[in-house]
C-alpha cells in the first residue's frame, strides 16, 4: 500500500514522473509492436507471395511426395490441391504459433522496464522503495533490450521473422543480466557497468561463443570443431551466414538437403523458394558424385535439374513439341557431351589417386557406369518433383 501511495502522489507532481511514465511508454511500444505490426502486414503478404509460386500439379506433386499420407485420408478433388497446401502453411506455420511466445516476450520486457522505470523513479526522489535494481542489472538489462529491438528492425526489414526468432529474444532478454555480471566481472571495475550495455551490440551467438572460449581456455577443455559447414560450402551460394541458418534448423549436411521439404525449410530459413530449390538440386547430384561436382559445373550440369535434362536429351526427347530432327540433334550433342565427361571424369580419379596414393590406376570409368549414376541422378524422385516445379 505505500508504494501504491508512493506512485499516486507522484502522479500528482507531473512534471517529472510524467515525462518518466512517457519514456517507458515510448521504449515498451518500440520493443513490443514490431511484432504484431509484422503479423498485421509483411505476414500475410509473404504467405501470398509465397503461394502464389504454385500451381495446382506442383502442389499435388509435392503432397505425393512428401505427404502421401494426407491425400489418402481425405478425397481431393482437382482444384483443391492449393486450398489444402493453404491449410498446411496456416497450421504449421501461421500467427497463432506467436502467442505464446508474444505473451511471454511482452511480460518481461514489461517487468523489466518498469522495474527499471521505478529505479530511475528512486533516484530522482520521485519514488520511495527499498528494491531499486543495481546499475549492474539496468545496464546488461537495457543492452540486451537494445539487441532485441536491432534485431526486430533487421527482420521486419527482410521479413525474416518466425516464433522461434521470438524464443530468441526471450533467451536474450532472460540471460542478459546474469550474462553482463559474468562478463563484465572480467573487467575493471570502472568499465563494468558500460560495458553490460555495451554487450547488447553483439549478437547472442557471438556472446556465447565468447563465454565458450572463455570456458575452454579457463578450465583447458578441448573445444568441439564444427565439421558442417566445409561440405555445406561445396554447395554454390551457400556462405557463412546461409550455413548459420541451416544448422540453426539442424540442418547439417548435404543429404538433409538433398531430402528435406523444400517448403518447409524456406520457410523456417527464410531464405527464397527458388534459391532453396537451387541448392535441392545441386544436392541431389552431390551426393552421388560428392567433390567432382566441380567437374559436371564445367560441362553445365549444376545439379539434378540439369541432369535430368541431359538425359531427356540422350533419350530423344529434349523438346517433345519440336521435330524429330531437332531431337536428332540434341541427341548427338548430349551422347557427346557424355563420353566428354567420362573421359575427364575418369582423368580427373586417376590424378586424384596418383596425388594422394603416390601411385598411378589404371581404371576407367565406361561410358554405362556414368549412365548408371546420371540416371540414378535423373530419376530420384525428389529430381522429378523439382522439374515439375520448375
Amino acid at each position: 500500500m505505500e508504494f501504491l501511495n508512493n506512485i499516486l502522489k507522484a502522479f500528482a507532481d507531473p512534471p517529472e514522473f510524467g515525462l518518466l511514465i512517457a519514456a517507458f511508454i515510448m521504449v515498451a511500444m518500440a520493443v513490443l509492436l514490431p511484432i504484431p505490426h509484422f503479423l498485421w502486414r509483411a505476414w500475410p503478404y509473404r504467405r501470398d507471395t509465397f503461394m502464389s509460386q504454385f500451381s495446382e500439379g506442383s502442389v499435388k506433386s509435392y503432397f505425393e511426395l512428401f505427404f502421401p499420407s494426407l491425400l489418402e485420408k481425405r478425397s481431393v478433388k482437382e482444384g483443391d490441391y492449393k486450398n489444402i497446401l493453404l491449410e498446411h502453411y496456416n497450421r504449421a506455420y501461421g500467427c497463432r504459433l506467436f502467442i505464446v511466445c508474444y505473451a511471454i516476450f511482452m511480460f518481461l520486457v514489461l517487468v523489466g522496464l518498469g522495474w527499471i522505470t521505478i529505479t530511475i523513479g528512486i533516484n530522482l526522489k520521485i519514488l520511495n522503495n527499498k528494491y531499486p535494481l543495481p546499475p549492474m542489472a539496468v545496464s546488461a538489462f537495457m543492452g540486451g533490450v537494445m539487441w532485441v529491438m536491432f534485431d526486430q528492425v533487421r527482420r521486419c526489414r527482410s521479413y525474416d521473422f518466425t516464433h522461434h526468432d521470438v524464443n530468441g529474444f526471450i533467451f536474450r532478454i532472460v540471460i542478459a543480466i546474469p550474462l553482463g555480471y559474468s562478463l563484465t566481472g572480467l573487467l575493471a571495475n570502472d568499465v563494468g557497468v558500460p560495458a553490460a550495455f555495451l554487450l547488447g551490440a553483439f549478437p547472442t551467438n557471438d556472446l556465447l561463443s565468447l563465454v565458450r572460449r572463455k570456458i575452454v581456455k579457463r578450465f583447458d577443455i578441448e573445444e568441439t570443431k564444427d565439421t558442417a559447414e566445409k561440405e555445406l560450402m561445396d554447395l554454390q551460394g551457400v556462405n557463412t551466414k546461409h550455413y548459420e541458418r541451416f544448422r540453426d534448423e539442424n540442418i547439417n549436411s548435404i543429404l538433409q538437403i538433398a531430402y528435406a521439404d523444400p517448403i518447409d525449410l524456406s520457410i523456417r530459413t527464410n531464405l527464397n523458394f527458388a534459391f532453396i530449390m537451387d541448392l535441392k538440386s545441386q544436392a541431389l547430384l552431390w551426393i552421388y558424385v560428392e567433390k567432382n561436382i566441380d567437374l559436371f559445373r564445367e560441362f553445365s550440369l549444376r545439379g539434378a535439374q540439369e541432369v535430368s535434362s541431359l538425359m531427356e536429351a540422350a533419350k530423344g526427347r529434349a523438346h517433345p513439341e519440336a521435330s524429330a530432327e531437332i531431337n536428332a540433334q540434341a541427341k548427338l550433342e548430349a551422347d557427346k557431351t557424355i563420353d566428354c565427361l567420362a573421359k575427364c571424369l575418369s582423368q580427373k580419379l586417376k590424378d586424384d589417386f596418383k596425388k594422394e596414393h603416390q601411385c598411378e590406376i589404371g581404371i576407367d570409368i565406361e561410358r554405362e557406369c556414368l549412365l548408371q549414376i546420371l540416371e540414378q541422378v535423373a530419376f530420384d524422385p525428389h529430381t522429378e518433383f523439382l522439374v515439375l516445379l520448375w
